[in-house]
């Protein structure tokens, strides 16, 4: 105890969370550790919130942190969801701050599976949340969070237990944690990698130890051969030393005793008295924690509350000071095997008719409300032999799991649904294959729901064809595959259309759309915006809202790509309030970091950087390396315009690291390998431009979907840029040619207009003077169209410099004085830094020293 104290007291001293394992065989001492742990932290003026995980198949995901949660709002299991959702809302509201408030309260909803909130399609909200819950009940008192039976976690409930371990700041908290070795077999490296974290195992009981518990057990005067039986069979185990020491106390002759610590509790167990023992055994239908009323009810028991008063005082059970279930008195099994043995007492057919009578009672308790308590409703029905009922359970509990981002408890729902269905409903085994494959796809394993939609689509008609389709143009579209989403897409389109589907018709309108995008074919852009503003114009209000943000960041990506910034920015600006309105880091990062980009491309730089970068401290807040690359390179993209190339490099290569340690989506790593290029050739640093332009080339032309054609656009410019500076001007118009053609391919007129400007100058050099200066007017030209400062400067600089060389110098004056107001009106919008910072680079100060 005295570690554990110095733990305790070092956590609250220095407000450093603390993961604390307990690590021991069945009933070696943890349960009664962890009690004498709580007295001590709670005689400190600290607290402890006690949570357990459960031993069922049929669990639905981080049940031990939704129990904490639950008692400390005060939640009682049976209750309706709305009044739940009403004290879980006080109780944040009295925590947390007033703008979090509503966040945190929503994903606690979610991860609690109270049915009132629209999902997220991210798991990181739901951690964040559990974190500020966890890191607040702790500042406002010293807390010890204890997690029972971590052994039996599901997969959920151990990821949050890490995150929550490693990213808990300032807090007076202890993570304790129950567990057997069996959890090293889950989780080998338990623990590892936090630096507060302690691990103890306990050892068997000393021989000396052993006898003083056994002799305390006893209580009375005992002969020494009997004390050295009990602790020689016993091993030390702290358990089995005291079913031993009951054994005799309730007669059982020394030599006789069991030699197991299951035989043990079985042999205490048959010497119970009749109705004792029938209570004892109906209390184990229920499970390790079980509720008089229901025992009563089951057992159809008339003396209940005298008869688990007997087993109390024959330490066979607990009472629990507060319970789950509002109105009834709870109680727990002393240990997990004493439930155990008394549940393999009963014969099949008793078992069975008594799951049937704890489901019928829960169904019962809980009315239309069966959701709340799916899982134990599916494990009840199915332990009474009723398969059916069971799956109808099982799939409610799985689209909990869903809604929890609890992937693997999902699966394994739907599997046991599966299993239960068998072979005798081949129409319900496909309909579950289908929502198991909609669900990986809405948990982003976008490769397994793309095989099992393939498998299962030429069985499926109607409705279900319909979403399958569209659930597969998604998986298609974020693997990068372009051919498998443009014929999903189009199927999804021309069902949707056949059939009056208005709900289907815009989401698949919008894939189709983004496919188009993706291809980048001559007229695809083209095609890509008409099907997007016909998916935005037709989508029915309300419907699928997450589908509608990742539409709209597509298409104002495509009318960025065209160069129609304004439209562009509005449909980015509406993707962000979409995803800060449904919480969604996609959309609200994503969106955000085009919403910056825009306007940039519209001068107006230091919005965008306000705009990005709080983006970015809102992804790095929330830890989502697979989102924090785009408004990285974003903001990258912007600070080269100011020429803040240090700053704009660090960036894009912290961008091109995330994207290669996460094995995230390949077009932000090539993007930001591009934007390093270009910054090269900023800094004159052109060897290395040439050096690491075809390694980029060929991933680009290889890597398929945007890549294939957004890559090789930018990358063409890049070209003609080195041609230009280190090749001659023949290479240079060669390379030119080719990045025009590209860039027109897919109306990208940015890189248009900047390889004409390339050509232009290439031309002029190689005294082609009159083609060249037609180039670089066509380049004003479309720089003054799109509107981006920068464009514009270096289009009228080039020009000034051609017609300098040609003799015209009025000409030469115009365009260099037009330039330099350009650069001057932008200077004067930015912040006193930047403006140095732009002023200052040797591209600008010769625009400005050619035009006086």
């Amino acid at each position: 105890m005295a570690l554990l104290e110095s733990i305790w007291e070092r956590a609250v001293s220095e407000r450093r969370t603390h993961l604390l394992t307990v690590m021991g065989p069945a009933g070696i001492g943890k349960s009664r550790l962890s009690r004498d742990m709580s007295s001590l932290v709670e005689g400190k003026g600290g607290r402890a919130v006690r949570g357990r995980c459960l031993p069922y198949e049929e669990r639905t995901g981080y049940s031990a942190f939704t129990e904490q949660v639950r008692k400390v709002a005060g939640i009682f299991e049976s209750e309706a969801p709305h009044v739940a959702r009403d004290k879980l809302d006080r109780t944040v509201a009295a925590l947390l701050p007033a703008e979090e408030v509503t966040e945190v309260a929503r994903y606690l909803s979610l991860l609690l599976g109270l049915g009132v909130d629209a999902p997220t399609r991210e798991r990181t909200h739901l951690f964040f949340a559990a974190r500020r819950l966890v890191e607040c009940l702790a500042l406002q008192q010293p807390t010890m969070f204890v997690f029972e039976d971590v052994h039996w976690a599901d997969q959920s409930q151990l990821d949050l237990l890490d995150y929550l371990a490693s990213r808990i700041r300032d807090a007076q908290a202890v993570l304790l944690i129950l567990a057997r070795p069996e959890l090293l077999d889950v989780r080998p490296s338990w623990g590892t990698g936090h630096l507060a974290h302690t691990t103890i195992p306990l050892e068997p009981l000393s021989t000396t130890d052993a006898a003083t518990v056994a002799s305390h057990a006893l209580g009375k005067q005992v002969p020494g051969s009997a004390v050295e039986r009990i602790v020689r069979l016993a091993e030390g185990n702290p358990l089995f030393l005291e079913e031993l020491a009951a054994s005799l106390s309730e007669g059982v002759d020394d030599t006789q005793l069991p030699t197991t610590i299951r035989a043990a509790i079985a042999s205490r167990i048959d010497a119970l008295p009749p109705p004792i023992r029938r209570c004892l055994l109906d209390a184990s239908v229920v499970g390790k924690t079980f509720w008089r009323e229901m025992v009563r009810v089951v057992g159809e028991l008339d003396e209940v509350d005298a008869l688990l008063e007997a087993l109390e005082a024959r330490d066979f059970v607990r009472r629990v000071p507060s319970s789950q279930l509002e109105g009834d008195v709870e109680y727990t099994f002393k240990h997990i095997l004493i439930r155990d043995v008394a549940y393999g007492t009963l014969p099949r057919t008793q078992r069975r008719e008594r799951h049937a009578s704890v489901a019928r009672y829960l169904e019962e308790a809980v009315g239309e409300r069966t959701s709340v308590l799916a899982w134990l409703l599916a494990h009840h029905w199915g332990e009474a032999g009723e398969p059916a009922r069971a799956v109808d359970y099982l799939l409610q509990a799985a689209e909990q799991s869903r809604e929890r981002w609890a992937k693997e408890e999902a699966l394994g729902l739907y599997a046991k649904a599966m299993e239960l269905v068998g072979d005798s409903d081949e129409l319900r085994r496909i309909r579950i294959r289908l929502v198991r494959a909609l669900t990986l796809v809405e948990l982003s394993d976008f490769g397994a729901g793309a095989a099992e939609l393939d498998e299962i689509l030429p069985s499926l008609v109607d409705r279900d064809e319909m979403e399958a389709l569209f659930g597969r143009a998604r998986a298609a579209f974020w693997l990068g595959d372009t051919d498998s989403t443009l014929r999903s897409a189009e199927r999804a389109t021309e069902l949707a259309e056949q059939r009056g589907d208005r709900e289907l018709l815009g989401p698949s309108l919008g894939y189709l759309s983004a496919a188009h995008g993706m291809r980048g074919d001559p007229g695809d852009i083209d095609r890509a915006i008409e099907l997007g503003d016909r998916a935005i114009e037709v989508w029915v209000p309300g419907a699928r809202p997450i589908d509608l943000a990742v539409v709209k960041n597509y298409q104002a990506n495509h009318y960025y790509w065209t160069g129609d910034y304004e439209t562009a920015a509005e449909l980015a600006r509406s993707t962000r309030e979409l995803g800060g309105a449904l919480h969604s880091v996609e959309a609200l990062i994503r969106g955000g970091g085009l919403h910056g980009l825009t306007l940039a491309a519209m001068g107006k730089a230091e919005e965008a950087l306000g705009l990005l970068d709080s983006v970015i401290a809102r992804a790095r807040e929330l830890e989502v390396p697979g989102w924090l690359p785009y408004p990285l390179n974003n903001s990258a993209m912007v600070l080269r315009g100011l020429f803040l190339l240090e700053e704009a490099r660090r960036r894009n290569e912290e961008a091109v690291e995330l994207v290669r340690q996460s094995v995230g989506w390949g077009m932000p790593l090539m993007q930001g390998q591009i934007d390093l290029i270009f910054t090269d050739l900023l800094e004159d640093d052109v060897g290395k431009a040439q050096r690491d332009w075809p390694g980029l080339w060929e991933s680009a032309v290889k890597g398929g979907a945007w890549n294939e054609w957004l890559g090789t656009g930018r990358l063409a410019v890049a070209r003609a840029e080195i041609a230009l500076r280190a090749e001659g001007p023949e290479q240079a118009v060669e390379e030119a040619l080719k990045a025009i053609e590209l860039a027109q391919r897919g109306r990208r007129l940015k890189y248009e207009m900047a390889a004409r400007t390339i050509l232009g100058t290439a031309l002029v050099a190689l005294g082609r003077g009159e083609e060249g200066l037609a180039e670089l007017r066509t380049a004003v030209a479309g720089a003054e169209r799109l509107g981006t400062p920068s464009g514009r400067w270096e289009a009228l600089a080039a020009l000034g410099k051609a017609l300098y060389t040609r003799g015209d110098d009025d000409g030469a004056a115009t365009a260099y004085k037009q330039a330099a107001e350009v650069v001057t009106a932008f200077a004067a919008t930015l912040t006193e830094d930047h403006a140095k910072s732009l002023l200052a680079a040797p591209s600008i100060t010769s625009i400005l020293a050619a035009s006086t």
